[in-house]
């Protein structure tokens, strides 16, 4: 297996390096696509900082602009910087992959243990379950999600991102063909989302592609950062909250 992490870049670059740090030494390629513009038209070049950063620590990470086309949606936006990705990685010499964001991490022994499962099974895909967590890192929400992230898959000539996949996930994320698809037990691996955890949970959701099904975006930041525990969650009306610790370290790198 040659491995590379594609990640897909515009904002909550605070969480940028340390999700790279869990896993750098289980891949082969990190690869970033970065946009300074944001799907919708938004500008956001203090990113360019922390590259530089990630740079200066990691000289093998590879950089590639993207710039979005603005007469396309947003999920059509993502889904073409997810194929740049893969196309990237299949010119590297790269044999399978794994997209991921900002804000996703993997603890890096379970990574390393179920990665090898991937290739014992033979799959094409495989997904995971994932933790969602809110406002701060020790707080995650409850019950778990009925959603699924794609973890490692192969690369072959032809792969398109987007499309359906045998559980739920971002459809952006999917691959075609999916092929044989493995999928991990909640016991065995999950992803940790600390999507809702950001120094600007206004940037998120001005520039979710599912910011349309938010509503008045104003009000629900003003919501959220004025949420305390035991209070109803923004966006999440089905769940509560479990208190956890901060499993890597994040509070750190939200500071300034």
């Amino acid at each position: 297996m040659v491995l590379a992490a594609i990640y897909n870049t515009f904002d909550g670059e605070e969480l940028l390096e340390g999700s790279i740090a869990q896993i750098i030494k289980q891949v082969d390629e990190v690869l970033i696509v970065y946009q300074l513009e944001s799907n919708i038209g938004e500008h956001y070049p203090e990113l360019l900082t922390t590259l530089a950063v990630i740079k200066e620590r990691w000289p093998q990470v590879r950089l590639q602009k993207y710039a979005p086309n603005l007469a396309m949606s947003p999920a059509n936006n993502e889904r073409t910087k997810r194929q740049i990705g893969l196309d990237w990685a299949i010119k590297l010499g790269c044999t399978h992959f794994l997209f991921i964001d900002n804000d996703e991490y993997y603890d890096t022994v379970a990574f390393e243990a179920e990665k090898q499962k991937v290739i014992d099974a033979k799959a094409d895909t495989s997904a995971c379950r994932l933790y969602t967590y809110y406002q701060k890192p020790i707080y995650r929400l409850q019950p778990i999600e009925n959603y699924w992230v794609p973890f490692i898959g192969r690369l072959t000539l032809g792969i398109r991102a987007g499309g359906k996949f045998p559980v739920l996930v971002d459809p952006t994320r999917g691959v075609q063909p999916t092929g044989r698809c493995f999928l991990f037990a909640e016991g065995d691996l999950v992803m940790h989302h600390y999507s809702y955890v950001r120094r600007n949970i206004a940037r998120k959701l001005r520039n979710s592609s599912a910011a349309r099904n938010f509503g008045n975006i104003h009000q629900k930041v003003a919501l959220f950062n004025q949420w305390q525990l035991g209070q109803p969650l923004v966006n999440f009306p089905k769940h509560s909250i479990q208190e956890v610790h901060d499993l890597f370290n994040i509070g750190s790198q939200l500071v300034g």
